[in-house]
């Protein structure tokens, strides 16, 4: 599974992100991310292209996710974050962070 994870917006403006192929993680990081992934319900999430926050500093959510021939993309915002879709969010958070910290 191929997840490329994007944020952006906030206070400061500071885009986030992270490209996450589950196939390079520790097998039980791996499955505890498709786990997350199946838990968010991402079909039922609200989709749009020009889906903007009304929230003043609110932030976006750009996720693309591919597997098995399929492909995903969902943008959201803060405000219509599904709370199924939540932690999959703070886990993709957590990665891009991480990553970003080790690159520099």
């Amino acid at each position: 599974m191929l997840i490329h994870f994007e944020q952006s917006g906030g206070f400061a403006g500071i885009r986030l992100k992270a490209d996450v192929d589950t196939d390079t993680l520790p097998k039980d990081q791996a499955q505890a991310l498709r786990t997350l992934v199946q838990e968010a319900q991402l079909g039922t999430a609200p989709m749009g292209s020009k889906l903007r926050s009304r929230m003043r500093d609110g932030f976006e959510y750009h996720i693309e996710i591919e597997d098995g021939g399929s492909r995903q993309i969902l943008k959201l915002t803060e405000e219509n974050l599904p709370a199924a879709t939540q932690r999959l969010v703070k886990e993709l958070r957590r990665l891009a962070i991480s990553k970003r910290k080790s690159a520099g």
